[in-house]
């Protein structure tokens, strides 16, 4: 046995479970660079429950329709509300400890501010980015979606649990991270 298979068969082991929340429709020019302008694609908007441990964790709260309407005009349609999704895995809002940033953007927060309990975990460069965006990327970052929040600033790769690890990813967002999640199958990375 490597010693990296002993290290990580002495790590929690956690099931990560998807909470589908809607579909939106987008232009797939608008993901490939404008290659494939004008043809349609439903992009599906998800949260992640972390199910194990001592602490309740979500990754992202995702957004239902009525956010990508409010916020960007964008046609959606819902599969759950983010109560209904979190009844599902036996939760509610309030139960949640902790929020897992990917990034800032109004898809992957929206529902977060209902967490209402919960420590929120945040790359420091993507909150300094989501503050002060790009002007292309500002209408995606909407500022009353994750201002006064408990944000919990990391910086770099961070193990934030035993058996959840932070890794920086940058590209989509400048503080854009992944999450890496010891399961019984091996490491899955959201």
């Amino acid at each position: 046995m490597t010693e990296s298979r002993r290290d990580t068969a002495l790590l929690p082991v956690y099931r990560v479970r998807p909470l589908p929340l809607c579909y939106v429709s987008q232009d797939m020019g608008n993901f490939t660079y404008r290659f494939n302008n004008g043809v349609r694609f439903d992009l599906p908007i998800y949260a992640w429950y972390i199910e194990g441990g001592s602490q309740k964790v979500l990754v992202d709260t995702g957004a239902n329709s009525e956010h990508m309407r409010k916020y960007r005009n964008f046609e959606a349609t819902d599969i759950n509300t983010f109560d209904d999704a979190l009844v599902k895995v036996g939760l509610k809002a309030s139960d949640i400890d902790m929020v897992i940033q990917t990034h800032l953007m109004l898809d992957h927060c929206a529902n977060t501010r209902k967490c209402t309990k919960a420590k929120v975990v945040v790359q420091q460069t993507e909150l300094e980015f989501a503050i002060a965006p790009h002007p292309i990327l500002a209408p995606t970052y909407i500022r009353e979606l994750f201002m006064g929040l408990n944000l919990q600033l990391v910086s770099g790769y961070t193990e934030i649990l035993p058996g959840i690890d932070l890794i920086p990813v940058p590209g989509h967002s400048p503080g854009c991270q992944a999450v890496s999640v010891n399961t019984s199958k091996g490491k899955v990375v959201i």
